[in-house]
């Protein structure tokens, strides 16, 4: 059935307790991780451990969440729009970023791991520095607005595609643009 905050539950047999089934999930690459949405809540669990880590009660919306590719972060947003970094192995946030508006609508890492980042609705990207949580920056077009991206498999570059039908290049250590290519119709 459907809780009032349209969380999916289930109905417990053998106790007749109705039981929250998680509606967003993930697990670390290397397995021994999950993050788990349900009822409100989003949980931290070490596989086979059977006490997750609460990480955040009273949720309304699904948080965005990833794992970084080593397993040792996870990347996580509340409803407040506000972005969280945690060292799991430490039980440690990061980043705790203010408040923000706009609203992130993915979050992620490099391919290395060592830069996370938040994709925001009005097409800009916020980036933190891993193991640091240190603020790298944003990109974010006064006259465009990104549609999506890729990471280079080495995680050096940013390849944009654009909202005024371009591609943009950006250098991932400086967040420089280094090679613009303009589409020659509009379409």
């Amino acid at each position: 059935g459907w809780s009032r905050r349209s969380a999916l539950t289930s109905l417990d047999v053998a106790t007749g307790k109705m039981i929250a089934v998680p509606h967003a999930g993930i697990f670390s690459p290397d397995g021994r991780w999950g993050a788990v949405f349900a009822d409100g809540q989003l949980s931290l669990l070490q596989i086979g451990s059977e006490t997750p880590r609460v990480l955040l009660k009273n949720c309304v919306a699904d948080p965005h969440m990833a794992f970084s590719p080593d397993s040792h972060w996870l990347l996580y947003t509340a409803d407040d729009h506000s972005v969280h970094l945690k060292n799991i192995a430490a039980d440690k946030n990061i980043v705790d970023s203010p408040p923000a508006a706009p609203e992130a609508d993915e979050v992620g890492f490099a391919p290395d791991g060592r830069t996370a980042y938040a994709f925001s609705v009005d097409g800009s990207v916020h980036f933190w520095e891993t193991s640091t949580g240190n603020d790298r920056g944003r990109i974010a077009g006064a006259d465009y607005y990104i549609e999506f991206f890729r990471f280079s498999p080495d995680g050096k570059s940013l390849l944009a595609a654009c909202s005024d039908c371009s591609t943009r290049i950006f250098d991932l250590e400086t967040l420089k643009l280094v090679r613009l290519i303009e589409s020659d119709d509009d379409h």
